[in-house]
C-alpha cells in the first residue's frame, strides 16, 4: 500500500481508484484471508490499477457508482457551488431500483471497453451516501462477467459495510 504522504499526492481520479482498491483489499483480507498488494496505476488501455495477489499480477478496472453527475463532480473536487446541498439532495433521494439500474449500466459500460490485459477484475465503489451492503444483497452473484474475471462491489463510500461479489460464480 502507499504511505500517507504518497496518498496525499494522488490526483482526484487516482485517489478515488486507490481508496476503492484499499477498502477492497482490507475486506478481502478480513473476510477471505486473501492478500492484495498495490503495485501501480495503469495507463489506458490498461486497467486502472495493478495489484499482486499471491505473487500473481492482476489488473483491476475501477468504477464508481455515483448518484448523479453533480455528486461525481463534487467527489472529484470539481464543484464550488453555493447551492450544492439542494442539488446533491435531488440526486441522492432516488429509489433503490434506480440505483440497481445505474449499477447495471456501469457494469455494461465497463464491459464495452477494450483492455490490454485478458480478463481484468472489475471493482465498483458505491458512492451513494444512503445505501450500504444490505441494500445490495439482492444483486449479489447476479451479473454476467464475460469481460472480467470477477466483479466486486465496495458497498459504501468509506468501505465500512464490506464488499460483495456481483458476478455469477459457484459459491
Amino acid at each position: 500500500m502507499l504511505t500517507r504522504e504518497q496518498e496525499k499526492e494522488l490526483n482526484s481520479k487516482q485517489g478515488i481508484e486507490y481508496f476503492a482498491f484499499k477498502y477492497f483489499a482490507y475486506w478481502q483480507n478480513k473476510e477471505y484471508d486473501v492478500s492484495f498488494d498495490f503495485e501501480r496505476f495503469g495507463e489506458p488501455p490498461e486497467p486502472d490499477i495493478f495489484a499482486l495477489c499471491d505473487d500473481i499480477e492482476i489488473g483491476i478496472e475501477v468504477g464508481t457508482l455515483y448518484s448523479g453527475d453533480f455528486d461525481a463532480a463534487r467527489l472529484l473536487g470539481r464543484i464550488n457551488d453555493e447551492d450544492f446541498k439542494d442539488k446533491l439532495q435531488e440526486e441522492v433521494m432516488i429509489p433503490l431500483d434506480r440505483v440497481y439500474l445505474r449499477l447495471g449500466n456501469l457494469i455494461k459500460s465497463k464491459q464495452e471497453k477494450e483492455y490490454s490485459v485478458n480478463k481484468p477484475m472489475l471493482l465498483i465503489r458505491n458512492a451513494f451516501p444512503l445505501f450500504f451492503k444490505d441494500d445490495f444483497l439482492c444483486v449479489e452473484s447476479s451479473y454476467d462477467c464475460s469481460q472480467f474475471c470477477e466483479i466486486w462491489l465496495v458497498c459504501d463510500r468509506s468501505g465500512d459495510s464490506g464488499i460483495l461479489r456481483l458476478d455469477k460464480h459457484n459459491k
